[in-house]
This record gives C-alpha cells, sequence and structure tokens, in this order.
C-alpha cells in the first residue's frame, strides 16, 4: 500500500512539474509570432524573427554582426539596425532611404 501511494504522489508531482515548465514555453512562443511590418518607396518588408520577405518574396539574410543584420532580396538589400530598430533599404548598391 505504502509504495502505490509514493507512486501516486510521484506521478503527481511529475505531472505538476511539467505543466508548469510548459507554461512559458507557450507564451515564449506567442512572444515570438508578432510580426512587424515595414513600408516606404514602394516596399512592403515584413519581418517575423529571422524571416524576412519582401513584396511577399522571402529574403536571404546575407550578413549579421553586433550592430546589424542584412537581408537579401532581388536587387533590394535591407539593413536592419538592432541598436537603433531603423530598417534602410538599398536598391540596385544604390541607398533609397529608411523604412517606417
Amino acid at each position: 500500500m505504502k509504495k502505490q501511494i509514493a507512486a501516486a504522489v510521484m506521478m503527481g508531482a511529475s505531472l505538476l512539474a511539467i505543466s508548469l515548465v510548459s507554461a512559458p514555453a507557450i507564451a515564449q512562443d506567442a512572444q515570438m509570432a508578432t510580426q512587424q511590418i515595414y513600408q516606404g518607396f514602394g516596399v512592403t518588408v515584413t519581418r517575423q524573427g529571422d524571416r524576412v520577405t519582401v513584396n511577399g518574396a522571402a529574403a536571404e539574410k546575407a550578413e549579421y554582426n553586433a550592430d546589424a543584420d542584412v537581408y537579401i532580396q532581388g536587387p533590394y538589400r535591407l539593413v536592419f539596425h538592432k541598436r537603433t530598430g531603423k530598417v534602410r533599404l538599398m536598391k540596385d548598391g544604390s541607398y533609397v532611404g529608411v523604412l517606417k
């Protein structure tokens, strides 16, 4: 009888531990799902985590360092500055401006 009670207590404790651990994971998942949209100069850029699209087409991450991430899609080059939060647009190697 004591073994059954001990087993029931251990099972209940493990279920409680699992339920407490999975709650922050769900909150983290919802936090990462936020989508940022930048527009300007006839271009719409959408960023969700590391996924970036330019006018609906997927962009490829070309460079990254402590200051900025750079994505390329066709003639466009996007520079996402980490410290300032600005997104700069280049087209065919020429600077166009800051997206808002």
